[in-house]
């Protein structure tokens, strides 16, 4: 029982197929405290992006809700597949 939806959701698209039919509505963008901000920008400017990455995930609540950011968040996420998805940006 199941398992179609675990296979269906383990397929490449998933998330953006399931965007289709659930639209995120978008809501206003948070403010950053100013020395979060000018952190965040010195890893902008830094051609590391695995770290600009880490450092926003790691923020207790992600500037800008989107359904990727608890995709990204997921524990069991690879390296390679952080890898991928930045490289892919």
């Amino acid at each position: 029982m199941g398992g179609k939806s675990i296979e269906r959701a383990n397929r490449p698209g998933y998330l953006d197929d399931l965007l289709k039919v659930y639209p995120v509505i978008e809501e206003a963008r948070q403010r950053l405290p100013r020395d979060k901000k000018e952190a965040l920008m010195r890893l902008f400017s830094r051609p590391d992006d695995q770290a600009l990455l880490r450092a926003l995930l790691g923020m207790p609540r992600f500037p800008v809700k989107d359904p990727y950011v608890a995709f990204l968040r997921r524990s069991d996420i690879s390296a390679l597949l952080l890898k991928d998805f930045l490289e892919s940006l």
